[in-house]
């Protein structure tokens, strides 16, 4: 059988280039053998290596180096078969060992800094503690109403079988019937293969989340969601940067005109801004297909004809959207920055001999990093719960794995009716967000304190 790029069965696949990086973070279904290995580690390598990258690029540039060629050639080569990424698994074990190092050492260090943390809290007065407290009880209340209740239930729901024909049973106390007689022993968990009446609620335990993170893993969805909200963050940092400093060496009137230009797409809502440019691109097709027929395929935009076809079109369309309602977030942290940035700092690098990248990177960054990083954390939030946009385009290019956890959460609900599984994807989204979160949090805590030891 053929396997190069004249293959019909590659133009048939029609996979995206990206489809080698889902590849690498988790196990090929196809090539699951369930009976020789117990785990899959493959997603956890992945992983690790992410966490090993910058150590393997000071320790040992040849591996860095050699698993950068390989990823991109996976990603230049049209054919995006999945056995593939043998040519990067060597490299990536090397990295990923690196990672574990890091991983531990990290866990080593925040075990050796909880007894100064701890004695760093003690040193809080009590007396003050109780004086507080009166006022941080409706605080709490609001939180616990609004917040963790919520999320009780949505697991106890995740542990059931609420789908739309048991919903009325469900409505009426079988969720908290099921998941209470479960709990205590009374409601055993019926055997897989069980004949259910769908008209009840049952308890099934955590039976729907290992079934679900396989669904989502082998339509490659929690890959896409990290990639996606990576890749359109990283757009918007680097477009907000750019637009900040651009403000920041521009006269007063005109810098308030385009800062006011600029801040536009932030007040439109998502869903108005999703709309709008779903009617741009259709309005653009259009005219690319009047225009092709009568001068060909050559005329500007002439490129975006099919957008909904090809999944790479797709991503580059989504991103286009959301870097433009994204980015003027990131510039007013930067602006505002960069306000607070003495001008003394910037006569003493001139002094000192510093070009403009040189003043960019040891005396700009650093002082921006306060601002800058928590807003990067906001967007990375909203990104990884994006829904408006890709309601809006799903109907379109109709690829399920294009798509974020919470859209395909509500696609499910609105869809399918099965509200276990939906609540299943909402807690399993708020795990990973939780931990993407953290992640970015300890990072920005470490850059804050770099910045003002």
């Amino acid at each position: 059988m053929q396997t190069t790029t004249t293959n019909p069965n590659v133009k048939r696949a029609n996979l995206p280039i990206w489809e080698p990086l889902a590849k690498l973070s988790s196990s090929v279904p196809e090539a699951w053998n369930e009976e020789g290995f117990i785990f899959r580690l493959d997603g956890l390598i992945f992983v690790f290596a992410m966490f090993g990258l910058a150590e393997t690029w000071r320790k040992n540039r040849f591996i860095f180096i050699w698993f950068a060629v390989d990823i991109l050639i996976l990603l230049a080569w049209q054919t995006k078969w999945a056995q593939y990424i043998l040519v990067a698994t060597v490299p990536l074990s090397f990295i990923a060992a690196e990672g574990i190092k890091v991983t531990g050492r990290s866990i080593a260090d925040w075990w050796q800094t909880r007894n100064r943390l701890r004695k760093d809290a003690v040193k809080s007065s009590t007396k003050e503690t109780r004086q507080a407290l009166p006022w941080l009880v409706p605080g709490l209340l609001f939180f616990f109403i609004l917040t963790i209740v919520p999320i009780v239930y949505q697991f106890a729901m995740s542990t059931t079988t609420l789908n739309g024909t048991s919903l009325r049973d469900g409505l009426q106390g079988g969720i908290m019937r099921e998941v209470l007689g479960g709990v205590n022993g009374q409601i055993a968990i019926p055997p897989e293969d069980a004949e259910l009446d769908r008209s009840k609620v049952h308890f099934v335990g955590l039976w729907n989340y290992p079934e679900t993170v396989n669904f989502l893993s082998e339509v490659e969805m929690i890959f896409f969601s990290y990639f996606w909200t990576i890749t359109s963050v990283a757009l918007q940092v680097v477009l907000g940067i750019g637009a900040g400093l651009l403000l920041w060496r521009t006269g007063g009137r005109m810098r308030k005109l385009w800062q006011a230009i600029f801040i536009l797409p932030w007040a439109i809502p998502e869903a108005v801004g999703a709309l709008l440019w779903l009617n741009i691109l259709c309005a653009v097709q259009r005219l690319a297909g009047i225009g092709g027929e009568k001068y060909g395929a050559e005329i500007p935009f002439g490129g975006m004809m099919g957008w909904e076809k090809d999944p790479n079109k797709v991503l580059i369309v989504m991103l286009m959207a959301a870097l433009w309602y994204g980015f003027p977030f990131i510039m007013l942290a930067v602006s505002a920055g960069l306000k607070m940035i003495p001008r003394d700092v910037f006569d003493a690098a001139a002094i000192d001999g510093a070009d403009s990248w040189q003043t960019f990177r040891y005396v700009t960054w650093p002082m921006l990093q306060p601002l800058v990083l928590p807003a990067v954390l906001v967007r990375a939030i909203f990104a990884f719960n994006q829904f408006y946009l890709f309601q809006m385009f799903l109907p379109y290019y109709q690829n399920i794995s294009m798509t974020t956890l919470s859209s395909f959460s509500y696609y499910v609900l609105y869809g399918g009716r099965e509200f276990a599984f939906s609540a299943t994807i909402n807690i399993i989204s708020l795990v990973l967000l939780s931990g993407f979160v953290l992640l970015l949090y300890r990072r920005n805590k470490t850059a804050e304190d770099a910045v003002y030891a």
